[in-house]
């Protein structure tokens, strides 16, 4: 049975044991997890498969690129596996086989972990197992290109031809994030070929940066699907015979030339196509669909006329082929190329993720593995280390920090009443906040300076909420909670938008609400408005409350929960900072804007259809666990929204 290794047995004794109050769960995402493959064992026989047949020198050849990424990429938030991989049948069934050329590769992936499910994915000891089904993959394979797809029917032991979807860098990416996605940004990446589509990006290291692959001509392309023709019937007439059975021969026969008519129109076609394309036939073939068989010889619409809308978004295919020649030197144990091929991540899709794609292309050494199977004797008797080490490193070394610091907020209050105290003063420009937690997946959640605002702010990433981890909790009943929003400016309907969200579920292991339970949440959500719509009726800056608890105290007409809402002028374009204070008093809830009340729980919340809420309050023994800020901007790329001078005092 694979085993974890003893240091992510310190990782798990390590989340379970630590001051700050993030639960083990939480804090996967910010820990060094590892890999849970073992180091791979020399080779000793050759493995076979359908007449293939791939050496130990081979095999060896993986072994070292496992050996070599194990040494570049760490897993952080989730847990490593490695698996090699022989390239044996074409994946697509036909009557008669044909064959990839001889390649093979390393199947890495970094999976999800989690202490939930009462320990489902826990080992006997406690260790982590990889969740099923929840993971990320990328490749180091040999001899192979992505995006891909075969045109088996007229393939054979001396060619090889496919379509290639074209380089896309970028091309599905706007602004700053298309020049994030080539990968030529990064210097590790200055000396090799390149190639990206909308899943992933590909490095490729080959001899003079030039794929030994031959592009295929329209002209070469219709001769060889013409010369296919009786392979195609051969074809055909097994399958008739599969579906119909062998006994009546009547019904097959009726079957195979109903089916042979229709493929003879076809052949027809291509010679049409030939016809039409008369003048431009030793040129590239480039086609509109990635699988082409018999059908797609169409004269209408035309497999070589591409559209204008698929030319600029380069959704289109070129034909090439591995020659004879290229086919055998794949079958020997030189490698012909590498393609390292990572699927393209930012920050936003979270640590794992991230890590993943960082190490790939800034950490992977490119020039030893080069070298190593190109120009062996630049490498002779020197260890493969990691480009970039030092920064790898540092790397590292911070999310071990992140596993031992006791993180606090700026409390600028030394009062006993005082649960929270935060101006955000002790934190650097651009970082996060100390003291608060965000989920690394999704638009963090930074530390801004504001043009005509004093202090620091805490700019809200869209979609995920950020909570003090350091807070006591559950809150006391008698509490007040206030803080202040700043927002960008704006020339649209409505600026920023902050939702505050308070729940008094009990909490899971995890760290999340148990709503199967009795409780009651609310929501406060603040937002700018346009102040050129006040004159219109189509003003939005607005605050809104809302109440609900299970089981549910407030209903009418079966539909449950208790609200207010105020048009929120102190709030706009022109006014871009407001206060903003809730406060509880033996659960009845007050709002207060730029310290004046607002709204009381008792006399302003109303039911679903307009009912008074007479007794709208938080229910006797119950206690807030979970307190959280979220951005809630409807145009939040454009918009920015902060939070600062959070404040929470007992009563």
């Amino acid at each position: 049975m694979k085993k974890i290794s003893a240091f992510i047995v310190s990782i798990f004794f390590l989340l379970n044991h630590l001051t700050a109050q993030l639960t083990p769960e939480e804090r996967i995402q910010d820990s060094i997890i590892g890999w849970y493959s073992s180091a791979p064992k020399k080779a000793t026989t050759p493995q076979t498969g359908e007449g293939k047949t791939f050496s130990v020198k081979q095999q060896e050849h993986l072994n070292d690129i496992i050996r070599w990424m194990r040494q570049t990429y760490t897993p952080v938030g989730g847990l490593g596996t490695h698996k090699h991989g022989y390239f044996i049948s074409e994946g697509e069934y036909r009557p008669i086989k044909r064959y990839p050329p001889h390649s093979y590769g390393v199947d890495f992936r970094v999976w999800n972990v989690s202490y939930t499910y009462n320990g489902r994915w826990l080992d006997a000891k406690g260790h982590f197992k990889p969740v099923s089904e929840e993971y990320t993959r990328f490749d180091v394979e040999v001899n192979t290109l992505p995006g891909t797809w075969p045109i088996s029917w007229i393939n054979n032991d001396d060619r090889y031809v496919f379509t290639w979807e074209e380089d896309k860098t970028g091309s599905n990416l706007i602004g700053d994030e298309r020049k994030k996605a080539d990968q030529k940004i990064h210097p590790n990446l200055y000396p090799w070929l390149t190639w990206q589509n909308k899943q992933v990006q590909s490095i490729f290291l080959v001899p003079g940066n030039k794929l030994p692959i031959v592009a295929v001509t329209k002209g070469e392309l219709l001769q060889m699907a013409e010369e296919s023709y009786d392979i195609l019937l051969k074809e055909l007439k097994m399958t008739v015979e599969q579906e119909f059975g062998t006994r009546d021969k009547e019904a097959v026969e009726r079957a195979y030339q109903g089916r042979k008519k229709v493929m003879e129109k076809y052949l027809l076609n291509i010679q049409k196509l030939k016809t039409k394309h008369s003048a431009t036939l030793n040129e590239p073939a480039i086609v509109s669909n990635y699988s082409m068989n018999i059908y797609s010889f169409e004269t209408d619409p035309d497999p070589f006329v591409i559209r204008e809308l698929a030319l600029n978004n380069k959704d289109y295919y070129r034909v090439y082929k591995y020659s004879k020649e290229l086919l055998q030197k794949c079958k020997t144990d030189q490698p012909q190329w590498l393609n390292i091929s990572v699927p393209y991540r930012t920050k936003t899709d979270g640590n794992q993720e991230y890590e993943m794609y960082k190490s790939v292309i800034e950490n992977f050494n490119y020039e030893y593995a080069y070298n190593y199977f190109f120009d062996p004797e630049k490498v002779k008797g020197k260890p493969y280390t990691p480009a970039n080490e030092g920064e790898l490193k540092a790397r590292l070394d911070a999310y071990r920090k992140k596993g031992t610091e006791t993180a606090g907020i700026t409390n600028t209050s030394t009062t006993p009443n005082v649960l929270l105290a935060d101006d955000f003063s002790s934190n650097a420009e651009g970082a996060n906040a100390k003291g608060w937690k965000m989920s690394t997946t999704g638009e963090h959640s930074t530390i801004r300076t504001l043009k005509n605002e004093p202090g620091k702010w805490l700019k809200l990433g869209y979609n995920n909420s950020v909570s003090p981890f350091k807070l006591k909790k559950p809150l006391p009943q008698n509490c007040t909670i206030s803080f202040d929003i700043a927002t960008d400016e704006f020339s649209s309907r409505t600026g920023g938008a902050v939702m505050l969200y308070m729940s008094t579920y009990p909490l899971l292991a995890t760290g999340a609400e148990n709503k199967t339970k009795d409780g009651a949440w609310l929501k406060l959500t603040i937002r700018a408005g346009n102040e050129n719509d006040l004159s219109n009726n189509n003003y939005t800056g607005e605050a809104k409350l809302e109440l609900h608890t299970n089981p549910p105290l407030f209903r009418e007409n079966f539909t449950e929960g208790a609200f207010y809402t105020k048009s929120l002028t102190e709030f706009s374009n022109k006014k871009r900072k407001i206060q903003v204070q809730l406060r509880f008093t033996t659960g009845e809830i007050q709002l207060s804007i730029n310290n004046k009340k607002v709204a009381g729980s008792f006399t302003d919340m109303k039911l679903a259809y307009g009912s008074n809420c007479k007794d709208c309050k938080i229910p006797p023994g119950l206690f807030f666990n979970t307190i959280s800020w979220e951005n809630f901007t409807t145009n939040a790329k454009e918009t920015g929204v902060y939070i600062s001078n959070v404040k929470i005092t007992k009563e």
